[in-house]
Formats: structure tokens, sequence, C-alpha cells
């Protein structure tokens, strides 16, 4: 099993980048590094603002996402 682990700051942008994200995902760090993580989720999702409803747990500090791929 392979794991994506990367961190977001408060304003949800990706900070911190594992490999296994990068093969998940399929950004490399510096394509992905410093930009905001709704572009994980659809242009539908992105209009629906699912991405800062997201976000709103995290408004006291950094959290962590991680998704698994078997």
């Amino acid at each position: 099993m392979d794991y994506a682990i990367y961190l977001l700051d408060r304003e949800g942008r990706v900070s911190s980048w594992n490999p296994g994200a990068e093969r998940i995902k399929g950004y490399s760090p510096g394509e992905i590094l410093g930009k905001h993580f709704s572009r994980f989720y659809t242009e539908e999702d992105r209009h629906a603002d699912v991405p800062e409803a997201a976000l709103g747990p995290s408004l006291g500090g950094d959290i962590q996402f991680e998704t698994a791929v078997p």
C-alpha cells in the first residue's frame, strides 16, 4: 500500500509533498508546492466551494490529508 501524505497551510496551499503523493496524485513537488489544494477537486466542486468547506476545520492550524491506494 502506498500513501499520499501532504500538508496544507492555513490558506490551503500545499506546503509538504511526499513521494507517495507524487505517485498517486501525479504532481511533482515543483508543480504542486505552493499551489492551492483545490486542484484535487473537480471544477463542479470548486464552483460549489467544496474545497473551502474542507478547510473549515483547519483554521486553527495546519492539517494533513492522506490518500491510500492498495
